[in-house]
Order: C-alpha cells, then sequence, then structure tokens
C-alpha cells in the first residue's frame, strides 16, 4: 500500500471518514484512523498492516497481551482498538 503522505487528500483515511463515512472505509483504514500516526521510520499503514496480521492469525479472539507484542503498540493504543 502506499504511503499515507503519497495518497490524495479525497482517500486518507480520516477524511473519507468524514466525507463519505465509517462504512466507506476498510478495517485496514479504520485501524489507521485509530492509530493516528506510525512509529519512526514506519508507517501508519505498516502498523495497521501488523495488527490485522496478529487478528488474523488469531482468528478474531484477539487479546490485550497479543496486541502489545506488536511493535510500537502499547497498552492505551491496544486497549482502544479492542475497545
Amino acid at each position: 500500500m502506499k504511503k499515507l503522505s503519497d495518497l490524495p487528500d479525497i482517500d486518507k483515511p480520516r477524511e473519507k471518514l468524514a466525507n463519505r463515512g465509517v462504512q466507506a472505509l476498510s478495517n485496514h483504514e479504520l485501524l489507521m484512523v485509530l492509530l493516528g500516526s506510525g512509529l519512526p521510520g514506519r508507517d501508519v499503514s505498516a502498523l495497521a498492516t501488523d495488527i490485522l496480521k496478529v487478528i488474523e492469525a488469531e482468528q478474531g479472539n484477539i487479546t490485550l497481551e497479543k496486541l502489545t507484542q506488536v511493535q510500537g503498540i502499547g497498552t492505551a493504543k491496544a486497549s482502544q482498538i479492542l475497545a
């Protein structure tokens, strides 16, 4: 996937949410909105992909512990994702 900064404004997740509603976003884009930003050297899209891989591997039975094993995801952000 392209870096967020490479996308036209209309295709960026927050703008897409504001203009077209939550139903227009994929799970990946919803995670990007929740995360807000990535890490130094790792963009938000890559981080969202890592989280989706964990969720899929756990077949939806995701725990706080599993999410916090993803580099860059602490207890607060993992809690938001679980909510």
